[in-house]
């Protein structure tokens, strides 16, 4: 487990640092602040002094729920101004990721019944959430599309078997999933976006 913390540390310090460069000149480094949150998430884990634990003795980490609620809402406005929403539907859509991912914060320390309700909120708020973007026919939604519908609707499928859901794979395959997702969703998103 610690490989892949160390690895997305790594990858998100390069990745910071490329952002940072990238976007010179920008006001709003949108690309960089994804990359950087998402570092702070990769330290939190691998430090470990936040983990919950499970019924069943497997660590909780719960707190890359809470860091995707900074870093998924600041990709949202970047979708949203991709798809040329305008401010009232920006927000909603930058609250529903909120919504999303501290209900998966909440779920990921709960169990049973509470676990599911809570996850049952957050995809009722996840379908509201990608449905006004899979509805889009601005020009950038051809490639906004396949990064929710393949990237941001995998995390789920993930959470529900990691430790954090119902424990069907280990901690460490989940960790591997997650950085993954992460490097395309943020990374390789930002670095297209830009092209």
């Amino acid at each position: 487990m610690e490989l892949v913390l160390q690895l997305g540390i790594g990858v998100f310090s390069l990745s910071s640092l490329w952002f940072l460069n990238l976007e010179k000149g920008k006001a709003f480094k949108s690309g960089f602040l994804v990359s950087f949150i998402t570092l702070i998430s990769y330290i939190l884990m691998f430090e470990g002094g936040l983990l919950g634990v499970s019924s069943s003795g497997a660590d909780l980490y719960w707190t890359r729920w809470f860091m995707y609620g900074f870093s998924c809402s600041l990709l949202m406005y970047t979708i949203c101004q991709d798809l040329k929403f305008d401010r009232e539907k920006t927000m909603m859509q930058i609250y529903l990721t909120v919504i999303v991912m501290m209900s998966g914060a909440l779920a990921s320390v709960m169990e049973g019944f509470f676990m599911l309700a809570v996850f049952g909120v957050s995809t009722i708020a996840y379908i509201m959430m990608i449905a006004p973007i899979l509805k889009s026919k601005a020009k950038k939604a051809k490639f906004v599309k396949p990064f929710i519908l393949l990237g941001w609707s995998i995390f789920p499928i993930f959470f529900i078997l990691s430790p954090e859901g119902y424990g069907l794979i280990a901690n460490v395959v989940a960790a591997w999933a997650y950085l993954v997702l992460d490097f395309g969703t943020k990374i390789v998103f930002y670095q297209l976006d830009e092209s």
